[in-house]
């Protein structure tokens, strides 16, 4: 098991140091409290944006040169998410998100000493044959079924398998037009033929 590698008083920080940069107006930033046991799961999105923007901004601030290997792995870290997140793709997208995995995996193994590798980091070295045969990440990640899963998740079914109780008129007409999105790009059938 890694150490800590950040004390409370760094997290602090680091929250408030989020809750200062300023984004562009698309930008969502992080919740308030990241870091935090209280917030809730963060989305893929939100994890992407976080960590492909605001976590470099704050760290490199807070860091400087006190920790910066450790701010150079975030920033190769956001550098892979771009490459690999990017809506088109090519043989040099491919090579760059390959090279800035395996710097960042090194920097990382060079940070954690006793850091053990899990298959992910395996993993993630093969998304290069990936974005050669299917293309850009957007067209073949898994947000569509995140969203589905968090949609489920929410709907209120008293414990009571395959029924859903929706009682608000304006919440059961929001799920019948994601129920209607779905269909449309044909998730459902997707969804359907995992189930057989």
């Amino acid at each position: 098991r890694s150490a800590e590698v950040l004390a409370d008083k760094e997290i602090n920080d680091i929250q408030e140091r989020l809750g200062r940069v300023q984004r562009p107006s698309w930008h969502r930033g992080p919740p308030k409290n990241l870091g935090n046991a209280e917030h809730s799961k963060l989305k893929a999105e939100q994890w992407k944006s976080s960590i492909k923007f605001d976590l470099p901004v704050a760290l490199m601030h807070l860091w400087g040169q006190d920790r910066q290997k450790l701010a150079h792995s975030m920033v190769l870290l956001a550098t892979v998410i771009h490459w690999r997140t990017l809506h088109v793709t090519s043989p040099h997208h491919a090579q760059q998100y390959t090279t800035y995995m395996r710097a960042y995996l090194k920097c990382t193994q060079e940070i954690f000493l006793c850091h053990s590798w899990h298959p992910n980091h395996h993993a993630a070295l093969h998304i290069r044959e990936f974005l050669y045969i299917y293309g850009p990440m957007h067209g073949w990640w898994m947000f569509p079924f995140e969203r589905i899963i968090s949609a489920l998740q929410n709907m209120n079914t008293n414990y009571k398998i395959g029924e859903c109780l929706v009682h608000n008129t304006e919440r059961k007409e929001q799920y019948k037009q994601h129920y209607r999105r779905i269909r449309e790009n044909n998730v459902g059938d997707i969804l359907h033929s995992c189930e057989s």
